[in-house]
């Protein structure tokens, strides 16, 4: 059927139509082989979309996949955006009620993904939205994700700043009675929890992080069973969206 469409408009449907059936993304080869495009034309046609938010790159695979912009306009939601708009309003009260800064860290069975960040001008920074990491021995949401195998594996780090397999699997144990794990340094300390899906698998991280003055020892409590109390919120919120 002819149109009168302009053929920008045509390609960037079509690509559209394409990624809805590909639950893992294209990668930029394919979109290029799948669209019969010249690679220029690909990265043009990619830049647009991806400024308008209709597609992103993931940050893991280097697939491109549909944006938020396009799944709020077909009525979709990925599982980690769902995760973002349920654990926004939790990040925002615990940073306000305990004046530190609070991280949402998912999981990817592979990858640890930086998904938000609330700052605390007074407490660290702690990491930045979007960091990608494979290391689960030295943030304390890590381990929430490892076994002692996984654990074992991974080698220190040349400072020796990484906390010993014994020092990890304390936490771990203490995990089922408390539902928190923490690492603590001489120069500042973290908190973190886990968000589970609908079948009971761990699939992202509530922490918290800050100084010895922002977060001392004798907060540990209060602050853990509110990190706590959040994720498990934030679990029940995702079983039901």
């Amino acid at each position: 059927m002819s149109t009168t469409a302009p053929r920008s408009l045509q390609r960037g449907l079509a690509l559209l139509a394409h990624l809805t059936t590909q639950a893992d993304g294209l990668s930029f080869t394919q979109v290029v082989q799948d669209l019969a495009l010249a690679p220029a034309s690909a990265a043009r046609l990619l830049a647009g979309l991806e400024d308008l938010g209709h597609v992103r790159r993931d940050p893991v695979t280097g697939h491109w996949c549909l944006g938020p912009a396009w799944l709020a306009l077909v009525g979709q939601q990925s599982w980690q955006e769902r995760l973002l708009l349920a654990a926004r309003p939790f990040l925002k009260a615990l940073v306000e009620r305990h004046a530190n800064t609070v991280l949402l860290v998912a999981w990817t069975g592979i990858h640890l993904v930086v998904c938000d960040r609330h700052l605390h001008e007074d407490s660290i920074a702690m990491q930045r939205v979007g960091r990608i990491s494979d290391r689960l021995r030295a943030p304390p949401w890590g381990w929430l994700f490892a076994d002692r195998r996984r654990l074992a594996a991974e080698r220190s780090s040349p400072d020796g700043d990484l906390p010993d397999l014994g020092q990890i699997m304390g936490q771990k144990a203490l995990l089922a009675e408390r539902g928190w794990v923490c690492r603590i340094q001489s120069d500042r300390r973290r908190l973190a929890a886990p968000i589970h899906d609908g079948q009971g698998q761990a699939v992202a991280a509530l922490a918290i992080g800050g100084t010895e003055r922002s977060l001392p020892d004798t907060a540990f409590a209060a602050v853990g069973t509110d990190l706590v109390a959040m994720a498990r919120s934030i679990s029940r919120l995702l079983c039901t969206t």
